[in-house]
């Protein structure tokens, strides 16, 4: 009896654990282009089954949906235990115009962001801190005073002005959550204006790369990652945003423990497009109807095609120059949950070591072309190595732009 219970235990364990092996490897998103089939993901004891009514089609073991979209599923063992339940992404156009050119943009974020503090020298030459003691930190958004709502830096101050010494109630938000504080404003002695202190911004500048083009719907996709506040931590609440035609002036080159730099010029006159999302996966809008689409077409490739193997990737590094560089993918990780860093990238080409390094800020959102294929974006670099970094798949992008 001891020994079948021991047996029973063995069979029991070992069936956890083929179970636990199957959940982990099985997608928890699906990503299939609009009209296309896809290969049906799973070991053929693995069944997949959509909830409530579907437009996507099982052809014996592909997957289709004339329609793009998002629904959801459930996976299951031989069709009778459960497993997991999954995102399936219909995104459209598997050809789209393959980016690179660097891009200015500017974010206009809602409510105003505390970036840093400084002591007021009052009119008795005191030195005053308003915010001392107070419940408020840089990253904090204010969205306003007494009651008011504030949108500008000039009405921040015009606000400021109106209490007159007295007491300024903020309203301003931290990590989702709103806040209230009371702080009190002083005279500042050099121009004689009431001061809290704080130094406010609403609006975000900085360069990127464009990865790619929708012709169709005229959306381009860029960066491969967010635009975060200034301490890196949440994104940035976007409310709008332009972003311009720019100019490479200057190469920073990465050195190991110190990344590279792409300095560049926004040409104020030569709007590109605008700027309508901000997601972990990249910012995205639509490109302006004067703009050129002069870029490459190039077939969507899906992750579960990508190769461990040499790719290119095409950016713009010298003035407005846009060339492809050699590179390895190194590491493809298609169930990694940090999906901005789902390819390990090495830069192989001499050319591009020699002016930059390798992956250098600005350089974000360059394309990962592989066979003729878009397979993704550049997104990070490694600090204690300029050569390599980071890559996101395009279909997630693609998913995010969609959604």
């Amino acid at each position: 009896m001891k020994i079948i219970k021991k047996i029973l235990a063995v069979i029991i364990f070992l069936l956890l654990d083929v179970y636990v092996t199957i959940y982990s490897v099985t997608p928890s998103n699906i990503t299939m282009i609009q009209g296309k089939e896809l290969s049906y993901p799973f070991y053929d004891f693995v069944n997949i089954n959509f909830n409530g009514t579907t437009n996507i089609q099982t052809v014996e073991s592909n997957l289709i949906s004339p329609i793009i979209g998002n629904e959801k599923a459930t996976l299951s063992l031989f069709g009778k235990i459960p497993l997991k339940k999954v995102n399936v992404n219909v995104v459209s156009n598997s050809v789209v115009v393959g980016g690179g050119e660097t891009i200015g943009m500017r974010l206009k974020s809602s409510g105003l962001t505390i970036v840093s503090f400084e002591e007021v020298t009052t009119r008795d030459y005191s030195r005053v801190k308003p915010y001392k003691d107070k419940n408020i930190q840089r990253g904090d958004i204010i969205i306003e005073i007494n009651g008011v709502e504030v949108e500008s830096v000039d009405q921040f101050i015009k606000e400021v002005q109106k209490t007159k010494g007295e007491t300024a109630e903020l309203t301003f938000l931290r990590n989702g959550r709103k806040y209230t504080e009371k702080l009190t404003p002083v005279i500042d002695r050099n121009d004689g204006k009431y001061k809290l202190g704080l130094w406010v911004k609403n609006v975000t500048s900085g360069v990127g790369t464009v990865t790619y083009i929708d012709k169709n719907t005229g959306m381009f996709g860029a960066l491969g990652h967010g635009i975060s506040d200034i301490d890196g931590m949440d994104l940035l609440d976007v409310e709008r945003g332009t972003a311009y035609e720019a100019i490479i002036l200057s190469v920073k080159k990465g050195q190991r423990g110190n990344p590279g730099e792409l300095k560049g010029a926004i040409r104020e006159n030569d709007i590109y497009g605008e700027i309508v999302k901000n997601t972990r996966f990249g910012v995205f809008g639509y490109i302006n109807k004067d703009v050129d689409i002069t870029g490459n077409e190039y077939e969507v490739c899906l992750k579960n095609d990508i190769k461990e193997d040499k790719a290119q990737i095409l950016s713009t590094i010298n003035g407005e120059q846009l060339k492809a560089y050699d590179i390895e993918i190194e590491q493809v990780n298609i169930h990694g949950e940090i999906q901005e860093k789902s390819m390990i990238i090495h830069v192989t080409d001499e050319e591009l070591i020699e002016k930059t390094g390798g992956i250098v800020q600005g350089m974000s959102g360059s394309p990962i072309i592989q066979n003729g294929k878009l397979v993704g974006a550049v997104t990070h670099v490694l600090i204690n190595d300029p050569t390599r970094g980071y890559g996101i798949f395009i279909e997630t992008m693609l998913e995010n732009a969609e959604n």
